[in-house]
């Protein structure tokens, strides 16, 4: 089944919360990873990027997570507690915000059966991709390509991050 491209982002942002919240629960427990408070701020083409997600990735332990605020500030959690993964981090910004409300609507309002009929074919891509529309360029939200990084530190004070993404 082909999906929109629209779609696999909000995929992939379920994906990420998911892997936080469950990454903390494995080996010896989430409580015994060391965190350390980290916040920063996105600015995408010198604007505040509000409703983005940010995701710490680090080489080793838990993905950490944030939204940003109005004014492009984020405060980053693992597992519903406070901080990240000291270490190196690959950092990825994923942000979508509703496209046509009348695409949105017509999504709503099938069934799981008209679901089902349609799913994969060039009309669902097309109307899912009308319901939403990425805010930022889709090499951001990937670990691979958003070539965003950071370094954690032991001490809070250093952990203070900025990120200018352009379109």
């Amino acid at each position: 089944m082909f999906v929109s491209t629209g779609i696999k982002k909000i995929c992939l942002f379920v994906c990420v919360c998911s892997l936080s919240l469950a990454l903390p629960g494995c080996g010896g427990g989430g409580s015994s990873v060391t965190l350390v408070e980290s916040k920063g701020k996105v600015l995408l083409d010198g604007e505040p990027l509000a409703n983005a997600q940010v995701s710490f990735i680090p080489e080793s332990g838990p993905v950490a997570t944030g939204t940003t605020k109005a004014d492009g500030t984020f405060l980053l959690t693992t597992g519903g507690r406070l901080g990240v993964a000291p270490g190196n981090c690959r950092v990825t910004v994923f942000a979508v915000s509703q496209g046509s409300s009348e695409a949105a609507d017509k999504l709503k309002s099938l069934t799981p059966e008209d679901m089902a009929k349609i799913a994969g074919t060039p009309e669902f891509d097309n109307l899912a991709e009308e319901a939403s529309v990425s805010v930022v360029p889709e090499k951001y939200s990937k670990p691979g390509s958003s070539g965003l990084t950071a370094v954690v530190t032991s001490n809070p004070a250093d952990n203070d991050f900025f990120f200018e993404l352009v379109k």
